[in-house]
Parts: structure tokens; C-alpha cells; sequence
């Protein structure tokens, strides 16, 4: 049940927040302050509902897939050039725990017009 999911997200925070707390307590560095939310209330403003943990390798792919349905290849690979200026990341960035690179994730999934854009800005096989 997806409320389930959510009390048990929140308690590994809070166990989390916890331990780091007594750790940081215990070497004179501070502590970490978790405010209380209300999970059962989507409209409270502190829940994000819509959070979603940063993954460049689904950045990769919707670009590369914008990019084959408007035919701009230049803004994918612009696309791509900012990835790599801010965070050191290029097309063959795999994903864990599975290692996948985008051209895994095209290739399994039969978008071949995608594997091929993937391919021509120096995807690794």
C-alpha cells in the first residue's frame, strides 16, 4: 500500500536522522533537525509529492528521445556538454545497482533511431 511505503520511508528517515544525530552529537559537530510531516495530507506544503532523486541517466534518455522525435541532434549534444561542465557526467554514465548505461536502457527497449543517436555521440558498446 503506498501509504504503508510512505510510514516506512518516514521511520528510516527519522532511524536516519537519529543515528546521524547522536553520531555528530557524540563528535562535538551539531546535529540534523527532521521537521515532522504530515503523510497523510498531500496538500501539506512540507510534503513534495512530486520529488524525484536525480538520475542523469533518465536526463539522457528523455533528451535523447526529444531529440530523435525534433530532429535537433545539437541540442542533445549541448545538452550533453552542460552535463559534463557541471557534473562530470557523459553519455556512458551507468546507473546502479545494475551498472545500465542509456544505451543499455534504449537498446533493450527496441528504440533504435535512439541507440543510434546515442551511438554517433559516443556511446560505448
Amino acid at each position: 500500500d503506498y501509504y504503508d511505503a510512505l510510514e516506512v520511508n518516514r521511520e528510516n528517515l527519522y532511524r536516519l536522522s537519529r543515528f546521524v544525530t547522536e553520531y555528530l552529537s557524540e563528535t562535538g559537530r551539531g546535529k540534523i533537525d527532521v521537521a515532522e510531516l504530515n503523510y497523510d495530507n498531500p496538500d501539506d506544503p512540507g510534503v513534495d509529492w512530486d520529488w524525484d532523486m536525480y538520475d542523469p541517466v533518465d536526463e539522457i534518455m528523455d533528451a535523447a528521445r526529444a531529440a530523435v522525435r525534433s530532429g535537433d541532434r545539437a541540442g542533445f549534444v549541448r545538452m550533453l556538454e552542460r552535463m559534463q561542465a557541471v557534473n562530470d557526467t557523459d553519455v556512458n554514465v551507468p546507473t546502479p545497482p545494475n551498472m545500465m548505461t542509456p544505451l543499455h536502457f534504449a537498446a533493450l527497449g527496441g528504440e533504435v533511431e535512439v541507440v543510434e543517436l546515442l551511438l554517433s555521440v559516443g556511446a560505448q558498446v
